[in-house]
């Protein structure tokens, strides 16, 4: 009986705790560069391969990362949502910009897989996946660091080929800059 009672306490413990199952790695080879955020405290590694464009002066994006190949990017934005309740959760914004990218996209709207919910150094992430006007993925990531929300965005550039697009790798990337988060 004590044996019974011992597994179910781990089962539930091991149930009840955060997790790292991710649908890509993390592990993607990072540089020793880092990009710093324009609107907070934090810094990102560059992954090998991608670059921080300069042209980001004007400060439109909080952190731009592209391919040195000119075939992907990956973008954070900071979301502005003065005008919510600041109960909203990460939750209750994907399922917004879900339901807006719906709307933008129509009945051209498909989506990849449905929402994902995960931790990376104990950050709470929820990303979604939908397919571009070309038919190729995009994956968006919602986060919060120091009570400011944050969009990540990886997708293809105009000059990928679509044959050649390797999601996988795409969002493996984005995986690995996330896990690259570190507060200055």
């Amino acid at each position: 009986m004590n044996k019974i009672f011992i597994f179910l306490v781990l089962v539930i413990f091991i149930s009840c705790s955060q997790t790292e199952q991710l649908l890509y790695e993390k592990n993607y080879p990072l540089t020793n560069k880092s990009v710093e955020s324009k609107k907070t405290s934090y810094k990102v590694k560059i992954p090998q391969g991608w670059y921080s464009p300069t042209e980001n002066s004007y400060e439109l994006v909080d952190i731009w990362l592209v391919d040195e190949r000119l075939t992907a990017q990956i973008v954070v934005l900071p979301l502005n949502i003065n005008n919510f309740d600041k109960s909203i959760s990460l939750k209750d914004i994907i399922n917004l910009n879900i339901r807006q990218k719906k709307a933008e996209l129509g009945d051209k709207y498909k989506e990849v897989i449905p929402a994902e919910h995960f931790f990376i150094n104990s950050i709470e992430f929820y990303s979604f996946q939908y397919y571009d006007f070309r038919n190729l993925p995009v994956r968006t990531v919602y986060f919060k660091l120091n009570d400011i929300y944050f969009e990540c965005v990886a997708s293809f550039s105009e000059k990928i080929i679509p044959e050649k697009a390797n999601p996988s790798t795409l969002f493996k990337v984005q995986n690995s800059v996330l896990n690259s988060i570190s507060l200055k």
